[in-house]
């Protein structure tokens, strides 16, 4: 039995290959793929075609959607979606988004935001996180814009953000800041909001915003120290100092500000706190409710040569108690 052939003029016979029109191009010898028309809207591929490969030494290959050139009409969303499992105790497809492996090193994942790098993700160092902002660090693994909230939290009542971490038009790196910004600070680290802790680049201060610097209520002892020299160098001197008046001040307001050293009151019939001051950890004295403790100090059974100065009246005014070496001792006072 015969067959047919389809010929150029579209009939049977001999002719030559025809040309092939809708989505497919070139003719029946030579065609090509112009468009994938699906059904409703979806494609289906075939499950052995699970690859979608491009031929090597393809350029740049690209998958996007056409151009949309009308104006005041914006660009259409692209979905690329890993597969839905919908029977019951299933888990949905992961997306991988992979790249290429190599002998030396694997390539990063890049992702842009128009023609910007936004991120390069992989195993190398150049690798980074950009976010915030059309200006970001040069460098870093993490890079954010200046001024802006970097992370938050919501709050426990649900009615409001919790600032994380945030930049400041100033340079100033705030965390844990709950309230806005204001003031002109130096390059500065904050943390904890109104009582606030920093480092300055320029002279390595401490602060507390609210007058108060405040240690948590349940630890064992604190200490507030200098750390030991980690090399054979000379030590500095630790200076504490109340605050000093305004030079040009007038009046009242020269006087400098007092240094206090408060220890609280005992509740419910408890001892009484004291000052101690120690030197290579032993207490040379103390100060608790009226009475000095000389705990240390050197005396001595000899008395001292005859001065100058008048002699004292026959009758002191009282003595004051101080305890030497454990035991009290009385001081005339006139």
């Amino acid at each position: 039995m015969g067959r047919n052939v389809l010929d150029g003029a579209g009939g049977t016979g001999g002719g030559g290959p025809l040309a092939l029109g809708g989505s497919l191009g070139g003719t029946t010898a030579s065609g090509t793929v112009l468009a994938i028309d699906g059904n409703a809207g979806t494609c289906v591929l075939g499950t052995n075609a699970a690859i979608l490969a491009w031929a090597l030494g393809t350029t740049s290959p690209t998958l996007k959607q056409s151009d949309q050139t009308a104006n005041s009409t914006n660009g259409q969303a692209l979905t690329i979606q890993a597969q839905n499992a919908t029977g019951t105790t299933s888990t949905g497809g992961n997306l991988v988004l992979a790249s290429g492996t190599g002998t030396t090193a694997a390539g990063s994942l890049l992702g842009k935001v128009g023609a910007t790098t936004a991120l390069q993700l992989g195993l190398a160092s150049s690798d980074f996180l950009s976010m915030g902002g059309a200006t970001v660090g040069s460098a870093g693994v993490l890079r954010f814009a200046n001024n802006i909230v970097i992370g938050t939290a919501r709050n426990a009542a649900n009615g409001a953000d919790i600032t994380l971490f945030a930049t400041t038009s100033g340079n100033n790196f705030y965390v844990g800041c709950n309230s806005g910004f204001s003031g002109t600070m130096p390059p500065s680290t904050f943390i904890g909001g109104v009582a606030t802790v920093l480092t300055s680049a320029a002279s390595n201060y401490l602060f507390a915003n609210s007058g108060t610097l405040r240690f948590e209520n349940n630890t064992t002892a604190y200490t507030v120290l200098q750390l030991a020299r980690a090399t054979d160098a000379a030590t500095f001197d630790l200076t504490i100092q109340s605050q000093a008046p305004f030079a040009s001040a007038t009046g009242t307001n020269r006087n400098p500000g007092n240094l206090v050293l408060v220890v609280p009151s005992p509740v419910a019939g408890g001892a009484a706190g004291k000052h101690s001051f120690k030197v290579s950890g032993t207490e040379q004295f103390s100060i608790q409710s009226g009475t000095v403790d000389f705990a240390t100090m050197t005396t001595t059974g000899t008395a001292p040569g005859a001065g100058g100065a008048g002699a004292l009246p026959a009758t002191p005014a009282g003595y004051m108690t101080v305890k030497i070496a454990g035991t009290n001792r009385q001081i005339a006072y006139y």
